[in-house]
């Protein structure tokens, strides 16, 4: 699970702004935990 989000984020962060794929991993994070 921890390997999968690593992986979105290291292919979004070349293409993406830092704080915003940090947003969109907060609020994946987040569903995850619920």
């Amino acid at each position: 699970m921890a390997s999968l989000a690593d992986k979105a984020i290291l292919s979004g962060a070349d293409n993406r702004p830092l704080m915003l794929e940090k947003d969109m991993y907060d609020s994946w994070k987040s569903r995850m935990e619920l």
